[in-house]
């Protein structure tokens, strides 16, 4: 419940600036890909060509969403323009993955037929599911950012 609010209610947006970034490319997905590191909010993996005027100003505004606080993209402000910096390899985007797997652990606990799909999707909620949820709420203590509604 708290993940679907998360995604419907305003976003809030952060400044940080950059610390680092890599001079070396990767490639993932087709694209070019290097890493930032920031000073509030730790490495994200962008565009190589987002990179073309961070020297000249390295501040950042980062969105994020109220709840959880998870960054969906970031803003950076050069020559009087604003460019939309897109974050890549980010949990906000598989967040439909996170949805399958909540909507598909109730499903098997209101499925009580003893068949193949009731055995499969138990093992899959238990093995599976169970253990990528918990771990998505550990991570960057999204368990208080939901007992506290996002205001630590």
């Amino acid at each position: 419940i708290m993940l679907t609010i998360d995604l419907i209610i305003p976003k809030q947006l952060e400044s940080d600036f950059v610390v680092k970034y890599d001079t070396r490319t990767t490639y993932v997905n087709d694209v070019f890909i290097q890493n930032i590191i920031t000073s509030k909010n730790g490495m994200y993996k962008i565009t190589k060509n987002a990179l073309s005027d961070i020297d000249s100003n390295p501040f950042l505004s980062i969105e994020k969403t109220s709840i959880l606080h998870i960054s969906l993209r970031g803003y950076h402000f050069a020559k009087q323009c604003k460019k939309q910096i897109e974050f890549h390899l980010t949990i906000y985007s598989s967040i439909v993955l996170v949805f399958i797997m909540l909507i598909f652990s109730s499903f098997v606990m209101f499925y009580r037929n003893r068949d193949m799909l009731f055995i499969m999707g138990s093992y899959f909620t238990r093995y599976f599911a169970g253990p990528f949820v918990m771990w998505f709420i550990m991570w960057d203590n999204r368990w208080i950012h939901i007992f506290t509604l996002g205001f630590l």
